[in-house]
This record gives structure tokens, sequence and C-alpha cells, in this order.
């Protein structure tokens, strides 16, 4: 340590602690510059990392609702509106086929008009045939949408049955209902 006398003065020099704190005083501020560029690049990544997470969103919502329309194809109406929020309604498998109620009929002298009577409580009856015979004999006709059989002999006795088929496919034939064609 040196001391030097000015004015009357002592006054003290300490050489290595001014450049001690300099140099402290650089390392200080190398640190907080790091610090702070740090926490911007670390902004930018967050906001990348939003961005990410939100294409990640959009294209798995794209996907489940292309999911959604590929299920909607079998003919169940599951989604109003895609891509909008909205509620799904999932329609159960129908495994109950339709009753075999028998059928109604009302003769006249050449042909009989027939009713089905069977019912379906699950995706309702799409779609009914229709097929005769004379009774007594093996062979019924074949299936017909037409409910009315003409062309019949009179005062004949006739076997009639119906097939109602459901929304999900389920048929089952109804159980035979005889009728007698009028005298002409």
């Amino acid at each position: 340590m040196k001391i030097i006398k000015n004015n009357g003065i002592k006054l003290k020099r300490e050489r290595g602690i001014t450049l001690i704190s300099l140099v402290v005083t650089i390392i200080v501020m190398i640190i907080l510059s790091a610090i702070i560029v740090r926490a911007m690049n670390g902004l930018d990544v967050a906001t990348e990392t939003v961005n990410i997470v939100e294409q990640a969103y959009e294209q798995n919502k794209t996907e489940m609702e292309e999911r959604i329309t590929k299920i909607n194809d079998d003919g169940r109406d599951i989604i109003d509106n895609p891509g909008v929020d909205s509620e799904i309604e999932y329609t159960a498998p129908d495994g109950t086929k339709p009753t075999a109620d028998a059928p109604t009929v009302t003769p006249e002298t050449t042909k009989l008009v027939v009713k089905c009577n069977q019912t379906d409580t699950g995706s309702g009856i799409v779609e009914i045939e229709y097929a005769i015979r004379k009774k007594g004999e093996r062979e019924w006709s074949e299936w017909q949408t037409s409910n009315v059989f003409t062309n019949l002999e009179s005062k004949t006795e006739y076997e009639v049955k119906t097939k109602a088929k459901d929304g999900m496919g389920n048929e089952k034939e109804s159980t035979i209902k005889e009728a007698k064609t009028l005298e002409l």
C-alpha cells in the first residue's frame, strides 16, 4: 500500500480493489445480459410452442371429424354440424326383429287386399313384402311389394303372409292368415 500526501491529506491507494470491482461489475453485466437474452428467446419459444399446440389441435379435430363422417356413412345421423361443437347422438344397434303379427285380409271376388300388422320398436319397419298360396299347397308365390293379389279364383281359400324388414336389416315373416275370396 502506498500513501500519498496531497495538501496535507493522506490518501490510500489500493490498486487491486479497483480492478477487481471492475471485473466483477463486467461479469455481473454479462450474466444479466445472458438472462435477458434467454428470457427473450424463451418468449419466442413459448409463442412457437403455443402455435405448434394449436396446429396439432386443429389437425386432430379434422381427423376426428373425418372419423365421425365415416361412422355417419352407415346411415345413422350422429352429428348435426361437422366442424362445429355440437351434440353427438349415438344410435345403438337394433338387434330386435319385427313382430310376427298376422296380416289383416279384405276379400273380394277375385282379389285379396292385405294389410301388414307387423311392428318394430327399434329402428322401425322400412320394407314390407307379401306372399300368397292356395290353402293346402306347399309352394308360396314369390315375394311382392304390392299388398293386392289379383286374378284369384272366386270362392277359394288362400293363405297369406307378410315379411317386414326394419331399418337395421332385421327381417321376420308374419304368421299365416287364411282368407277366402267372395262368391261371384
